[in-house]
């Protein structure tokens, strides 16, 4: 089973949105770049265990934020992240937009903008 968090900033760089370790961080924002996506993971809802059976649907919960010194910038890429991800299959996981919308976290320290597009997937675990 691959880390769902690597998975979708992997994708996002093959979209265009990046490099890893540069403008992409897993689990953290960084404070330099300014314009920053960040992948965060979460233990999401209870798995669906079959009894009798090491098969299991689980739910991980996966958070994208994107920051950036221009709000406009920072809501047009959330969403576009939003559209991007919502019911697409990344390696072995569907991922479903948990609102219809990105959320507007308000300006980091800095003054920066920060939206959250959220997330749920469905992974299965053999």
């Amino acid at each position: 089973m691959t880390d769902l968090g690597t998975d979708i900033a992997t994708y996002l760089v093959a979209q265009g949105y990046g490099t890893i370790g540069t403008d992409i961080f897993l689990d953290e924002l960084h404070d330099l770049p300014a314009d920053q996506i960040a992948v965060f993971t979460g233990g999401g809802a209870e798995p669906d265990e079959v009894q009798g059976s090491t098969r299991a649907v689980d739910y991980p919960s996966l958070d994208v934020q994107v920051r950036s010194t221009s709000k406009a910038t920072a809501r047009t890429d959330a969403e576009a992240i939003r559209i991007l991800l919502d019911c697409n299959t990344i390696n072995d996981a569907t991922l479903y937009a948990a609102s219809s919308a990105p959320i507007y976290l308000g300006r980091d320290d800095n003054n920066r903008h920060r939206f959250v597009a959220t997330f749920t997937a469905a992974k299965e675990r053999i």
